[in-house]
């Protein structure tokens, strides 16, 4: 009966999913899921600055006990390449920096440096959060529908503690707050 009871709780999920009902693609808007929300935008800071700019979400996904993002790469990371995007991560968190967003045109919010779902369809004008005093200088700045935290300082460090390859070409992280 529970197992019937998760998974008929998950199929509604999928179908609100479906129909556009969730707001910044997350089903669930507790504390947890969207300090997880805001963590994967800096993991994916991380990731390009230690791996290179060919990194780029290709998926992610966030539940209350981890964050998990996808992206290409040729292999999964050393342990030092994860030792560094988690410090990176976690330097971002110590630094109790502010997050904001703002509405701009997308022609603009692309030429910004805002990142964004390649193939993705957006509207003329966009949502970018970023993380940072201004746009100008944020560690990190993209399309997204929110929600967020106001500051990093609301959130916790992390580590990753599993790494697969899903593809030709392609890794999975999964993080989750030490």
């Amino acid at each position: 009966k529970e197992f019937e009871r998760i998974y008929e709780e998950h199929q509604s999920q999928s179908r609100s999913g479906a129909e556009g009902k969730f707001e910044g693609g997350l089903a669930d808007h507790s504390d947890t899921v969207v300090k997880y929300h805001t963590t994967t935008h800096l993991l994916q800071r991380a990731l390009k600055n230690t791996l290179g700019d060919h990194v780029r979400q290709l998926g992610s996904n966030t539940t209350n006990e981890r964050l998990r993002f996808d992206f290409p790469n040729p292999g999964k990371l050393t342990e030092e390449e994860l030792h560094k995007v988690e410090e990176i991560v976690n330097s971002f968190v110590a630094d109790s920096i502010p997050v904001n967003y703002t509405f701009m045109p997308k022609a603009e919010a692309e030429k910004s440096g805002a990142l964004f779902i390649k193939g993705e369809s957006y509207p003329d004008e966009v949502k970018v959060y970023y993380i940072g005093e201004s746009l100008e200088n944020a560690v990190s700045k993209e399309f997204c529908g929110g929600p967020h935290v106001s500051s990093t300082a609301e959130l916790l460090p992390i580590e990753i503690y599993k790494q697969e390859i899903i593809g030709d070409g392609k890794v999975r992280v999964y993080a989750r707050f030490k």
